[in-house]
Formats: structure tokens, C-alpha cells, sequence
């Protein structure tokens, strides 16, 4: 399967090491992901290279920057990117995805049924005008979004869930100039890497 052969390279191109199942997992979940996308949309078109690579491969970017254990909320998560990806990864984070796409969360909830996964939770919700229910603030070791908004927009959101140690991975692309003078004085450190097959650089943004 295309899908498989390209995750896989990618993996072994990062020298990651899955845990046991982890491969069967993503391509169920690539494979629910293209039914889903036939009749609601929920990712745009993307061939099986390009959703292996740019979707999946690309949420692991993070993984080693997030602390054991650590109770992990994902802004915009979409069809679960990076939140989801990184939670089959890492089974250790427990994970909350929120999206303001009712569908995308339907198809979370769905995806965490079939996938048997505890400790993950997708909610309905936009932040800033609606609250995590129960309420949640102050609960989050780590706030991720993946190229969703302005970087001052994500700080505002993310700062009422975060615990006074917590901090913010900001996934954003190759050009990170204007992301990072909005950080400024708040960042910790910005983090280059390069997706294979020629697909590009990209960028995480580790803010305090």
C-alpha cells in the first residue's frame, strides 16, 4: 500500500521508533480518512504519498519535545493533526483535540472508538468564544496547533489552559520571521526540520 510504503520510509528517514502496532494503526486510520473525505470533506484531496508524508510523518515532528505524560491540547486539530498522530505515537499523552467543525470532530470520536484509544478526548468548540467543558483551565501541560492562525492569536488562546510550566509548539512552514518576532521575548527556541521526498522545511516554534 502506498500509504504504508511512504510512512514507513519517512519513519525510518527520522530514525523514529514506533511503538508495536503503531503502523496498522495510521493505515486504518488513513483508510476511515478517505471514506470519511468522499462524502464530508474532512482533509483537502491528498494523494497517499502526500497524506503519509505531509499529514501523518509531519505530526511526529513534535513528539520528542513534549514532556512523559503530559496532558496535551490540540487547537484546530482538524481530522486530528497532529493531535491524534501523535497520541497513537505516544500512548503516554493523554490528549484533548478540539475543532469548530462539527463533522471533524464527528469523525474524531469515531476514529477514537476504532482505534480503542483512552485517554484522548474531541471536542466541538471554538476557543475564545466557547470554554473546554469540564472546565479546563489551567490543566495543560502543552498547547499544539499545526499552521492554524497568528501566532499572537494562538498565545491569547492557549494561555488561560496552561499550567504555569506549560508551553506552546506552534507548527508553522519555512518562513517563520514575522512568527517569531510576534513571539519575541515569550519563545523558547525554534526547532528546523526537513519532511523527505523533497517536500520541504518546516518549523516548530516552542513558546513560553
Amino acid at each position: 500500500m502506498e500509504f504504508s510504503r511512504s510512512l514507513e520510509d519517512g519513519i525510518d528517514f527520522w530514525r523514529l521508533d514506533p511503538p508495536p502496532g503503531f503502523l496498522e494503526q495510521c493505515a486504518l486510520y488513513y483508510t476511515r480518512l478517505e471514506h470519511w473525505n468522499r462524502t464530508f470533506r474532512v482533509i483537502g484531496f491528498r494523494s497517499p504519498t502526500d497524506a503519509a508524508t505531509k499529514l501523518f510523518l509531519d505530526s511526529l515532528a513534535p513528539a520528542h519535545q513534549i514532556p512523559s505524560n503530559a496532558v496535551v491540547l490540540d487547537i484546530g486539530s482538524g481530522a486530528g493533526f497532529p493531535g491524534m498522530v501523535l497520541k497513537l505515537f505516544r500512548p503516554d499523552l493523554h490528549v484533548c483535540l478540539v475543532d469548530a467543525t462539527r463533522k471533524k470532530v464527528n469523525f474524531l470520536k469515531e476514529m477514537r472508538l476504532e482505534l480503542g484509544l483512552s485517554g484522548l478526548e474531541a471536542f466541538h468548540l471554538r476557543l475564545g468564544a466557547d470554554a473546554i467543558e469540564p472546565p479546563r483551565r489551567g490543566s495543560f501541560d502543552v498547547v499544539i496547533s499545526k499552521a492554524v492562525g497568528p501566532v499572537g492569536t494562538l498565545m491569547d488562546l492557549s494561555r488561560p489552559y496552561l499550567r504555569p510550566s506549560g508551553f506552546c509548539i506552534l507548527m508553522r512552514g519555512s518562513n517563520v520571521g514575522d512568527a517569531i518576532n510576534t513571539a519575541d521575548a515569550a519563545l523558547i527556541s525554534v526547532i528546523p526540520y526537513e519532511l523527505p521526498q523533497g517536500v520541504g522545511s518546516r518549523n516548530l516554534l516552542l513558546v513560553r
